[in-house]
C-alpha cells in the first residue's frame, strides 16, 4: 500500500483548520503522519507542518511523558490495527519550552478517502484551566480501564513494555519491508546493534531502577534519530535498528554526545556495530548477527564509540567458535602451555615470585592470545576449566622441581644495591653494578626448581560460581604436595559485582587454608574501595591502566594507593611497568613489588634459569621471604629525611636513600652516593670506623632508635636508626640524618676540623665530671660498657669500677684502678707539666680479645680542672703476657703522672 497523497487544495484546508488536527495512515505496520493543521503547531511546539509531520515520523512520542508512552503505544496499535474503533486516550506531554507537563486528550476515527483508511485526530489541552495533578491522574486510571484484556496481551506480544519499542519477533517480521523500500530508492540501508556498556555493574550500584532509566534513554534517543518504527528492543540493553546509510556515523556521536549529557551526566557509554546491508541475498537475521559481531568486538570503554563489520570481525568470529570447538584437544595435546612472568621486589630488583599465565599455541592459528580465548572462555562457562588446568600444571612443576634430584640448599640473600639510574637521575654519579650471580652459583628458581618462590595463579569470575572451587583447588595442592603459602590467588574486580554474594565466603575460606588472596585490577571498576572494605586481602594489584596513562593525575593516585595500602598492612603490586622512569617512581613512593615488560616477559619456565643469569636477577630464598617482606613495608613516603641500609656484618649497602636525605648529604659535600658507600665500607677509613662501630655496638646491641653524631668540618651530622629486620646476621637498618650547624669564628675553623678528624681515630670518648662526680659517654667502642653513649651516669667511682671488673685484663686491673683514682685525679692533673694524665692498658674489644689501648685524660679548657675528657686509642698490638715497659721500652709512658 502506498502512502496517500492529498490535493494541495485539501492540504491547505487540513492545515488551516482552527483545531490542533494530526492526520495518520497506517502502511505497512507502521503509523506514518500525512498533515498536521497549524493549531496542532502551536499546542505541541513546531514551527512548521513539514517540521511536525517530520518529527511525527521519527519520533511519534518525543515530548510524551516517559510513564504514558508504553501505554500510548499499545493503544495506537490497536487504534491503527481496528479501523472501526474509535481513537480516545488522555496522555501528558510538555513542550521543550514549558516547565510542567500538560495534560492532553486526543480523540478520533478512521475515515474511508478514496478507499484509503485515514485517522483523523483532533486534540484538547485539558489543564488550559488549571487542572490539578489529582484531575490528571483519576483521568488516566478512567482511560486505563477502557483497555480489555485481549488488546493488552495483543500488545505485550509484539512490543517491549518497558521501552515500547517492537521486540524481536515483531522487528525481524515487519522491519525487511522498509529495508526493501531503502533499496528500491537507491540508497543503501544499514542495520545497527547497541548495546550499554557495563549496566550490570551500574544496576549494581545504583539499583534496577536506575539501570531501566539508561535503557529508556538510550531508546528515546534512537527514536529520535532513527524513529522508533525502525528500531527494536532485543533484549535487556541491546538494540536493533535499521536506517539509510546517510551520515549514520554523524548521527551516531550526536546521539552519543546527548546520551553523556541526559539526566545528570552519570550516564554510561554505547557500543554501536554496524553492518552495511547490502541487496545480495543476506537475511535480516545474518545482518543483526553481522552488527552484534561487530558491536561486540569493542572492548568496554568509558567512551561512546562505533565500529563497522568487515573481513576482521569475520575472522575472529571464526577464531571464537575454533576456541570453542576445540578447548579441550588444546589441553590434551598441550596447545595450552602454562608460561611463567617474574614479580621482582622494587628495592631489591631480586625475584620475589612469578605469576603464572596460559599461553595457546595453536597449530592452524599459531599464538592465540589471552585476551582472545579467555573471554570467549568465560561466556561457554569453560573458563573453570583452564583455571584448574593452570593451577594443576604449576603444582606439577612445583612438583617435578623438588624430584629433579637438585641440592636443596637455600641461597644465601644479597641485596642488589641502590639503583644505578636513580642515583644519575639525582644527582650522583652511577657506580657499581648490581651484584651477578657467579659461575656455578645456585640460583633458587631456575629450570625446574622454580618452586622455591610463590606463584600467582588468576581465577575468573565465573570460577566462583563453582562452589567446589576451594575444595578443587586443595585437592590439586594435596595431589602435588604443594604447601599452601606457595600459591597465590588472584581475583580480579569484576568477580566482586558479578558473583558478590559467594566471593566473600570463598575468600574466607582460601584463608582458612593458608591461601593468600590479592586483589587483581584494583581501581578498574566501579567498586574498588567498595570492594577493599568488606574483603580481606594480602596484596592489591594496581590496574595496568594507570601506568598507560602515565601522567601527573595517575602518578597522585597511584601514590595514595601504595599510602593507603601500608596503613591497612596489605602488599601493593603495579602491572604493566614497561619504563624506567615508571620503575623509578614505584619505587621512590615504596610500592613493594612490580610486574612487567622492563624486567621480564612471561617465558616457558625453562628460561627461568637463563633470565636469572642474563638479568643477574637473582630469586629470593624462602627463608629470607618475611626479612625481605618487612624491607617492603617501611613507609617510604615519609617527608624525613630516610636511608634504608643492609648490613651482613662486614658491608653496608645503600638500598634507598629519599630525595630529603640525598639533599642533606650534598650540604655535606657528599654528592656522590656510590662513592659514600665506598667510603663507609673501606676498612682503616675514618668514616668507615665510625659507622662500623655505631652498627656493631649500637644498632645490633641496643634495643630502640639509636643516636649518635660525628663532626664534619664546621658542622656534625646526627644519625637516628632503628633496626626493622634481621635475618641470619643480615640486618637492615632505618635511618635519618640531620645537619647540625655549629656557629664558629672563622679563625677557628681549621682547628675546628683538625679536632674533627681527631674524632674519628679516638676509640672511645668520655667526659668525667669531678665536681659533680658523674661520667658522659661521647663514643663508646661496646655497646655494654658502663659509660653509655648521650647518658650521664651518676657516682663515677661506680662506674670505673665497673668498667676495670668487667673490660680490664686481669693483670692490669691493680694499675687501671690506681690510674683512674677519682680521689687523686684533680690533683695529678694539677701537677702534671702539661695537665694530661697517660696510660697503657690492655681492655675487651668488640671481637671478644683483648688489646693495648693508649688513654689520656686531659682537662677541659676554661673548666678550672673541674671537668676532664677521658679519650682512648687502639694501639693495633694484641694481649701479651709482656709488661708494656717491656714492648715499648723504659720510657713507655704507661702511667704518665700517676702517683702512688
Amino acid at each position: 500500500m502506498n502512502t496517500y497523497e492529498f490535493s494541495a487544495d485539501t492540504r491547505a484546508f487540513l492545515e488551516s483548520i482552527p483545531i490542533p488536527l494530526a492526520v495518520y495512515q497506517y502502511i505497512d505496520n507502521q503509523i506514518r503522519p500525512l498533515a498536521v493543521s497549524r493549531a496542532y503547531l502551536e499546542l505541541f511546539g513546531y514551527s512548521s507542518c513539514e517540521e511536525a509531520v517530520y518529527g511525527l515520523g521519527t519520533n511519534l512520542y518525543r515530548n510524551v511523558h516517559p510513564d504514558d508512552i508504553a501505554r500510548m503505544e499499545q493503544y495506537s496499535y490497536r487504534f491503527a490495527t481496528h479501523p472501526e474503533g474509535d481513537y480516545d486516550i488522555v496522555f501528558r506531554n510538555k513542550r521543550k519550552d514549558q516547565s510542567s507537563y500538560r495534560l492532553i486528550h486526543g480523540t478520533g476515527k478512521h475515515i474511508t478517502v478514496d478507499g484509503a483508511s485515514i485517522a483523523f485526530i483532533t486534540y484538547t489541552d485539558e489543564t488550559a484551566d488549571g487542572g490539578s495533578d489529582q484531575i490528571v491522574k483519576a483521568v488516566l486510571t478512567t482511560l486505563s480501564d477502557k483497555y480489555s484484556a485481549s488488546e493488552s496481551v495483543e500488545f505485550d506480544k509484539y512490543y517491549d513494555s518497558l521501552t515500547g519499542l517492537q521486540n524481536t519477533e515483531r522487528f525481524l517480521d515487519s522491519s525487511m519491508t522498509g529495508v526493501e523500500r531503502i533499496w528500491e530508492k537507491g540508497q543503501i540501508p544499514v542495520v545497527m546493534y547497541f548495546d550499554l556498556c557495563g549496566l550490570k555493574q551500574y544496576n549494581s550500584r545504583y539499583g534496577l531502577q536506575a539501570g531501566d532509566r539508561q535503557i529508556c534513554q538510550l531508546a528515546d534517543l534512537i527514536g529520535t534519530y532513527f524513529g522508533r518504527e525502525r528500531a527494536s528492543r532485543f533484549e535487556s540493553d541491546h538494540f536493533v535498528v535499521y536506517a539509510e546509510n546517510d551520515q549514520i556515523e554523524a548521527k551516531l556521536h550526536a546521539l552519543f554526545s546527548r546520551m553523556k549529557k541526559m539526566g545528570d551526566g552519570n550516564n554510561l557509554s554505547v557500543k554501536t556495530g554496524i553492518f552495511q546491508f547490502e541487496n545480495d541475498g543476506t537475511r535480516l537475521t545474518d545482518a543483526c548477527t553481522r552488527a552484534r559481531l561487530a558491536c561486540e568486538s569493542i572492548a568496554q570503554t568509558a567512551e561512546s564509540a562505533l565500529v563497522w563489520f568487515d573481513s576482521d570481525i569475520l575472522e575472529k568470529t571464526s577464531l571464537r567458535f575454533h576456541i570453542m570447538r576445540n578447548f579441550e584437544k588444546a589441553l590434551e595435546n598441550g596447545w595450552i602451555q602454562v608460561y611463567y612472568q617474574p614479580i621482582v621486589r622494587t628495592m631489591t630488583k631480586t625475584v620475589c615470585s612469578c605469576e603464572a599465565l596460559a599461553r595457546w599455541i595453536d597449530p592452524e592459528y599459531g599464538m592465540i592470545s589471552p585476551g582472545q580465548f579467555i573471554p570467549v572462555l568465560e561466556e561457554t562457562g569453560q573458563i573453570y576449566r583452564l583455571d584448574l588446568y593452570v593451577f594443576e600444571q604449576v603444582c606439577r612443576d612445583y612438583a617435578a622441581g623438588r624430584q629433579d634430584g637438585s641440592p636443596g640448599r637455600e641461597e644465601s640473600w644479597q641485596p642488589a644495591g641502590g639503583d644505578n639510574a636513580e642515583a644519575e637521575r639525582e644527582g650522583f654519579r652511577a657506580g657499581e653494578e648490581p651484584r651477578r650471580p657467579e659461575s656455578g652459583e645456585n640460583v633458587q628458581m631456575t629450570g625446574s626448581r622454580h618452586g622455591r618462590v610463590p606463584v600467582s595463579v588468576n581465577l575468573s569470575r565465573k570460577d566462583f560460581l563453582h562452589d567446589d572451587l576451594p575444595d578443587a583447588l586443595d585437592r590439586i595442592s594435596q595431589k602435588y604436595g604443594v604447601p599452601r603459602e606457595y600459591t597465590c590467588l588472584e581475583i580480579t574486580e569484576s568477580a566482586f559485582v558479578v558473583s558478590v554474594d559467594k566471593v566473600e565466603p570463598f575468600i574466607r575460606r582460601f584463608h582458612q587454608m593458608g591461601y593468600g588472596v590479592w586483589m587483581d585490577d584494583f581501581g578498574s571498576g566501579f567498586s574498588s574501595l567498595g570492594v577493599l572494605k568488606r574483603y580481606a586481602f594480602d596484596g592489591l594489584k594496581l590496574d595496568m591502566s594507570f601506568l598507560r596513562d602515565f601522567d601527573e593525575k595517575a602518578k597522585k593516585i597511584i601514590k595514595a594507593i601504595v599510602a593507603m595500602a601500608k596503613e591497612l598492612n596489605i602488599s601493593t603490586l603495579a602491572e604493566g611497568v614497561e619504563t624506567e622512569d615508571q620503575y623509578l617512581f614505584l619505587r621512590e613512593i615504596g610500592c613493594e613489588k612490580i610486574q612487567g615488560f622492563y624486567f621480564a616477559r612471561p617465558m616457558p619456565i625453562r628460561e627461568l634459569s637463563l633470565y636469572s643469569r642474563s638479568s643477574g636477577r637473582s630469586f629470593e630464598p624462602m627463608g629470607w621471604r618475611s626479612y625481605l617482606t618487612k624491607l617492603s613495608r617501611i613507609d617510604y613516603l615519609t617527608d624525613k629525611p630516610l636511608c634504608v641500609v643492609e648490613d651482613d656484618g662486614v658491608r653496608m649497602t645503600i638500598l634507598f636513600a629519599n630525595q630529603a636525605y640525598r639533599e642533606i648529604l650534598i650540604r655535606d659535600h657528599v654528592r656522590d652516593l656510590k662513592d659514600w658507600e665506598r667510603k663507609i665500607n673501606t676498612p682503616g677509613d675514618p668514616i668507615h670506623i665510625f659507622h662500623r662501630l655505631y652498627a656493631d655496638q649500637q644498632l645490633r646491641k641496643l634495643e630502640g632508635p639509636q643516636t649518635t653524631a660525628y663532626p664534619s668540618g664546621d658542622h656534625f651530622m646526627q644519625l637516628t636508626g632503628s633496626v626493622e629486620a634481621v635475618q641470619d646476621d643480615h640486618y637492615l637498618y632505618t635511618v635519618h640524618i640531620q645537619y647540625v650547624e655549629l656557629h664558629v669564628e672563622n679563625l677557628q675553623q681549621t682547628s675546628f676540623e683538625t679536632m674533627s678528624d681527631l674524632y674519628y681515630l679516638c676509640h672511645d670518648i668520655a667526659i668525667l665530671d669531678l665536681k659533680n662526680g658523674t661520667v658522659e659517654g661521647v663514643k663508646s667502642s661496646l655497646s655494654d660498657q658502663p659509660m653509655g653513649v648521650g647518658i650521664i651516669q651518676e657516682s663515677m667511682p661506680s662506674v670505673i669500677h665497673a668498667w676495670t671488673e668487667r673490660l680490664c685484663y686481669p693483670q692490669d686491673r691493680e694499675q687501671f684502678t690506681r690510674f683512674m683514682d677519682v680521689s687523686t685525679l684533680r690533683s695529678r692533673m694539677e701537677h702534671s707539666p702539661d695537665g694530661t694524665l697517660t696510660g697503657m692498658f690492655r681492655s675487651m674489644t668488640a671481637e671478644g680479645e683483648y688489646r693495648w689501648f693508649f688513654h689520656i685524660i686531659a682537662p677541659m679548657q676554661r673548666s678550672d680542672f673541674d671537668r676532664a675528657l677521658h679519650v682512648t686509642f687502639k694501639t693495633g698490638l694484641k694481649k701479651s703476657e709482656h709488661s708494656a715497659s717491656e714492648i715499648f721500652g723504659a720510657d713507655c709512658p704507661k702511667t704518665s703522672g700517676l702517683r702512688t
